[in-house]
């Protein structure tokens, strides 16, 4: 949005967003990224932020994984791979850190993303110049109360959005850039 119709970042849920791509304890022949070209992963259908991300690991689309569609959630991701329904799997890195020590168990981490910002609010370039208004008003008292359900629902319960810095998206535009489904 910011690049092709030059929307405003305004506000941004707290944190970042990386994630890790993950297969069972066991599995010997993989180990670095590199082992991952043609290796079935289970993943959320494209356009999910960690499957693009994935896509966008691998530069060279001729040298990718396959990417095998979960639906359901991040904990059917995991189980697709338990299940020996792909050798690994993309997660978001708090769901891996979420996992039970027994689950932890079962996984090793293969290769990380680069962190991104968290979930964000933009606005209309129209509305740029109201952009500190917006800001404040959304980190207001009355601001959070009112967005009280919207943070409890993409900001796990957090407390409070945190103001943005245009510097923070820089060059994200290239996780959609070139991707073959298209965009």
């Amino acid at each position: 949005r910011m690049k092709n119709i030059h929307h405003v970042p305004v506000v941004k849920f707290p944190g970042k967003m990386q994630f890790v791509i993950i297969t069972k304890s066991s599995e010997t022949e993989l180990n670095h990224m590199r082992d991952l070209l043609s290796v079935k992963i289970c993943a959320l259908a494209s356009p999910n932020l960690g499957t693009v991300t994935v896509y966008n690991m691998f530069n060279n689309p001729v040298f990718q994984p396959q990417i095998y569609e979960v639906k359901g959630g991040f904990k059917k991701v995991y189980q697709g791979l338990i299940d020996g329904d792909c050798r690994a799997a993309v997660l978001r890195d708090n769901m891996y850190y979420n996992l039970t020590r027994e689950e932890k168990a079962q996984v090793k981490v293969v290769a990380r993303s680069k962190p991104v910002p968290e979930q964000t609010i933009t606005i209309s370039d129209r509305l740029a110049s109201k952009k500190k208004f917006i800001t404040d008003k959304m980190i207001s008292s009355s601001g959070l109360a009112a967005s009280k359900n919207l943070l409890h629902r993409f900001g796990r319960d957090a407390k409070q959005f945190e103001t943005t810095n245009e510097d923070d998206y820089k060059d994200l535009d290239s996780l959609l850039t070139g991707v073959v489904w298209g965009w």
